[in-house]
């Protein structure tokens, strides 16, 4: 999707400028209030990690992971080659949140549509509407199975080969370039963009307990249409 039909489908990004306490503690809010957990890994809530960020009290970095080490699954290579421009507006938007002078889009090498439909969009992006967080840059990560850890991210960005590495310190105290770094996937970013324009109201309006909104899944094997599906929390198999 090009920039020009994601601003006709999504508008352009909110101006909270007078929201109370400004629009980064209003995009933190939502995002608290919305229960978003990421969409990789352990599935922590996204609010916790970018207070992890902020405590840290220097200058951040935002990480988009758009490597997916487990061959089985490619919604986020998926997502980035259909609409870049959503994980662009949430990794934006937890730019600002976080007040970050840095924002990296990781796309692993083997992922050549991702890439090159990443690349177009921040082409568009360089003459767009303006948005108070610094443009993205892109970074080609080797692929592998472990890839994708955000750990392994941080140590190929900051020179080393791609393999996690072990903590403490964390990647939120010490990351990119020994700056607290947030490493958020493709899909998590997504939602923060959808969540920026609709609220944290919107997205409660579907899920299942505990557990609001949507999820991206990928269905492989001897079933009759694989792919990449968006399905409700709580939603049955047999459904």
């Amino acid at each position: 999707m090009s920039y020009q039909e994601h601003l006709r489908l999504h508008g352009t990004m909110p101006n909270r400028a007078g929201a109370a306490g400004g629009p980064r503690s209003w995009l933190l809010g939502e995002i608290t209030q919305a229960g978003l957990r990421g969409r990789g890994g352990g599935g922590f809530a996204l609010a916790a990690k970018l207070d992890a960020v902020r405590r840290a009290r220097r200058p951040a970095v935002v990480v988009v992971n758009g490597c997916e080490g487990e061959p089985m699954s490619f919604k986020d290579r998926v997502l980035l080659q259909s609409l870049p421009h959503l994980v662009i507006d949430g990794a934006l938007c937890c730019a600002l949140v976080l007040e970050a002078g840095d924002v990296v889009i990781a796309i692993e090498a083997s992922s050549l549509e991702a890439h090159r439909s990443v690349e177009r969009a921040l082409e568009e992006r360089a003459n767009g509407p303006s948005w108070p967080a610094p443009l993205p840059r892109l970074a080609t990560v080797p692929p592998g199975y472990v890839a994708g850890h955000e750990a392994s991210i941080v140590s190929f960005l900051n020179g080393r080969q791609a393999r996690p590495f072990a903590a403490p310190p964390r990647v939120s105290e010490r990351g990119v370039d020994r700056r607290p770094t947030l490493v958020a996937n493709a899909e998590t970013l997504a939602y923060v963009a959808l969540i920026a324009r609709y609220g944290a109201g919107w997205y409660h309006q579907v899920g299942f307990g505990n557990d609001p909104g949507t999820a991206l899944v990928t269905v492989t094997g001897a079933v009759r249409h694989p792919g990449v599906y968006e399905i409700e929390y709580g939603q049955l198999l047999s459904s």
